[in-house]
């Protein structure tokens, strides 16, 4: 019940900032904007405190894609919402400590339990830009915040003693939701921070080059899967993102 809320929340608070960001203005230059864009993203969950966890994590890269459409104020200031796909996930690594290798008659070993997931978002951002240069090429800044939305992913988990031998390697499924059972909450909220260049190509195309930021300012893990299994910790998700797109420019100043 909780999930269904949740998800419903973020239809809601998108088609409302898709309306406002397709809302017409009376001045000159001001039009719609619409772009597609891809490319790559670095990310990793970041825990707040490991002191008791125990447990190191390092970036995995997956894919980035999506649809942007806008509001254009004036050559400079520009809303943006739209929908992206975005493949986030963590490798990860826990202490050196015993393991005991059933397969192996029970042979006690010492190693690091060592893994990787990838799971998938579906993201709403909601961002102003503004661009530092005048016309045509620009410089552009952004921020806002992204609302996701988690897909189920997978997982890979394996055992390396210090000797150089692998065992207890096996897949899993990694959930979102708010049972106990499922690790990751459904739905999270980043602070999204870009870097971009826009190379004119035609009288109203550009073509964008970006490089942007996410930082998950929500807890990434299940309460409910927290209290279960005694973990204090919070975890957040950090994206570094690299992306091309392409942008066209209907120009709407002129109608009112």
């Amino acid at each position: 019940m909780i999930t269904t809320i949740r998800h419903s929340h973020f239809f809601i608070v998108g088609v409302f900032s898709f309306f406002l960001m397709t809302l017409p203005i009376s001045q000159a230059q001001t039009g719609l904007v619409v772009s597609l864009n891809g490319g790559l993203a670095n990310s990793k969950l970041k825990y707040a405190n490991l002191i008791n966890l125990k447990t190191t994590t390092s970036n995995i890269t997956g894919y980035h894609g999506g649809l942007n459409i806008g509001w254009r104020f004036s050559e400079r200031f520009t809303l943006l919402s739209g929908f992206h796909l975005i493949q986030k996930g963590t490798k990860f690594a826990d202490e050196n400590k015993a393991y005991r290798d059933d397969s192996n008659g029970g042979q006690t070993y010492l190693g690091f339990l060592t893994g990787e997931e990838k799971v998938s978002f579906m993201t709403i951002p909601i961002v102003a830009r503004y661009k530092v240069v005048g016309q045509g090429f620009g410089v552009l800044l952004s921020a806002g915040l992204t609302l996701n939305s988690g897909n189920n992913g997978t997982g890979f988990k394996y055992i390396q003693a210090n000797n150089g031998k692998i065992f207890a390697a096996r897949y899993e499924m990694v959930e979102f939701g708010e049972d106990i059972d499922q690790l990751y909450t459904p739905f999270q909220i980043g602070f999204l921070v870009g870097l971009g260049i826009q190379i004119p190509v035609s009288e109203n195309g550009r073509v964008l080059l970006n490089g942007s930021l996410d930082l998950g300012l929500t807890d990434a893990l299940n309460h409910r899967y927290k209290q279960a299994n005694t973990i204090f910790e919070r975890a957040y998700n950090r994206s570094t993102i690299f992306s091309i797109g392409y942008e066209y420019y209907f120009n709407l100043g002129d109608q009112y």
